[in-house]
């Protein structure tokens, strides 16, 4: 099971996957993938926006963790709102894979 954890206020925000999603063999693991295609797209948003917002990730086998810093009021929105869609998403697919993806706030 991938567990994701979260935190986030104005300015800071992180989030943590631990674990596989175990939904089925590698390369066939639709969970998985999906966990992380949000993951990567957090990212790839957060890139896109650096001029307002600080930020470090780091993937690794069965882990992912990623903190932003809003430098400015226009990062705490962009930030908020990656954020807010990726645990929105994310709490859809657990909702439909509860014994493979479980979130925690």
């Amino acid at each position: 099971m991938t567990k994701v954890t979260y935190k986030q206020d104005e300015r800071n925000f992180d989030i943590e996957f631990d674990g596989h999603a175990n939904y089925a063999e590698t390369g066939k693991d639709i969970v998985c993938s999906a966990i992380s295609t949000v993951a990567n797209l957090i990212v790839d948003g957060l890139a896109a926006e650096s001029d307002y917002i600080d930020f470090e990730w780091e993937f690794d086998n069965g882990k992912a963790r990623i903190k932003a810093v809003s430098k400015h009021e226009r990062g705490e929105i962009i930030c908020g709102a990656i954020y807010n869609a990726a645990v929105n998403t994310l709490s859809r697919i657990a909702e439909k894979y509860p014994e493979n993806l479980s979130i925690i706030a």
